[in-house]
């Protein structure tokens, strides 16, 4: 039994260590009932799913995935932007009159692209910029 203030999220995979959520944590309990945050910004109301894959521990809140061990949670994939920049016309260049839809995403090292976390921004050419 684990005391906390809003304790949910239950779960081992049999191996010594096993994973809870309390309030807004994510902790590892190890076999001698040690807890050690992991993750200290989850939703307070959220649950948390777990997978073992072939050893690796994988858990997401709905929003975010990660790999725990006891002693520490990686995310995985890349973070979508928290923003999209600002869009303006300008004269020139060789672009034809239209409209334009622009997207953001983050790109790691490994080639790994995130998601479109905003919608789409649109900007509209008019044809007398481009004279």
């Amino acid at each position: 039994m684990v005391d906390g203030l809003r304790v949910r999220s239950a779960w081992s995979n049999g191996n010594g260590v096993a994973f809870f959520a309390d309030a807004n944590t994510l902790y590892s309990l190890s076999s001698e009932y040690a807890k050690t945050a992991l993750v200290s910004d989850l939703d307070t109301n959220a649950l948390v799913s777990y997978c073992d894959a072939r050893g690796v521990v994988y858990a997401t809140d709905g929003d975010r995935i990660w790999t725990l061990t006891q002693a520490s949670a990686s995310l995985v994939g890349v973070m979508a932007p928290q923003s999209n920049p600002a869009l303006s016309t300008a004269a020139g260049g060789s672009l034809a009159a239209g409209t334009y839809h622009v997207a953001v995403t983050h790109i790691a090292a490994n080639g790994e692209e995130s998601p479109v976390r905003f919608p789409l921004q649109g900007i509209e050419r008019c044809r007398q910029l481009w004279r």
